[in-house]
């Protein structure tokens, strides 16, 4: 891909804003910890990787969206 974009959240305040975690999803049913080792994986792979944006997920949605644009714009992926 041109651009992968990483939003990026603590887990704790992921599960906090939609209510916990996801019945019947088997990776959202796992431990925090495990959550914790694979947002660090995108951490790791965002500061080695030009390709992948990270985007502060704490933000409001609108926000988000805006910054997602904005990147967009920037790449020349969008007008």
């Amino acid at each position: 891909p041109d651009i992968t974009f990483f939003l990026d959240i603590e887990p704790e305040l992921a599960f906090a804003r939609k209510g916990g975690r996801d019945a019947g999803d088997r990776i959202e049913e796992r431990t925090l910890e495990y959550h914790k080792k694979v947002r660090e994986g995108y951490l790791k792979l965002a500061e080695k990787e030009a390709r992948v944006v990270k985007i502060d997920a704490t933000n409001s949605p609108e926000t988000v969206l805006d910054e997602v644009i904005c990147k967009l714009r920037e790449k020349k992926i969008i007008d």
